[in-house]
């Protein structure tokens, strides 16, 4: 017997997708943000696409790339190119720049949040750089 809490054909005002009118599936991963549930062919493509999230184009890649290499290239004229003394110390710094990352996404406030972004990444790329000539030995 259908379901009709699942958008089938026994229902008399089924639900319909918003995309593309077909009748939809009252399940929660259909659930648009508007409150609307996808058919499960929508369901599929929006899926694929990560619940219908935009695309980061390869300009937008390489821009934060050539951020990111600019703020490194700041932080090694202001603090110099001496490695972390331990991994201790390593997931100490980032643990801190995380943090302040979590108060800018608290107080809303969206160029803050980018730029504790990019401190996080910066923390993590020296890290990584400098254990990368790491040579076996326990630290």
């Amino acid at each position: 017997m259908p379901d009709p809490d699942c958008g089938s054909s026994v229902l008399k005002d089924p639900l319909v997708c918003p995309i593309c009118g077909k009748p939809s599936q009252k399940i929660r991963r259909a659930l648009t943000p508007s409150g609307y549930y996808r058919c499960v062919d929508c369901l599929i493509k929006t899926a694929k696409t990560a619940e219908g999230r935009q695309n980061v184009s390869q300009a937008q890649i390489d821009s934060a790339i050539s951020s990111l290499a600019q703020r490194i290239n700041e932080q090694l004229e202001k603090k110099g190119r001496g490695r972390f003394v331990s991994r201790h110390e390593a997931y100490g710094v980032i643990s801190e720049e995380v943090m302040e990352l979590a108060d800018a996404l608290r107080t809303n406030d969206h160029n803050e949040f980018r730029e504790e972004l990019l401190d996080v990444a910066v923390a993590a790329v020296f890290a990584y750089a400098g254990f990368s000539l790491f040579d076996g030995a326990e630290l």
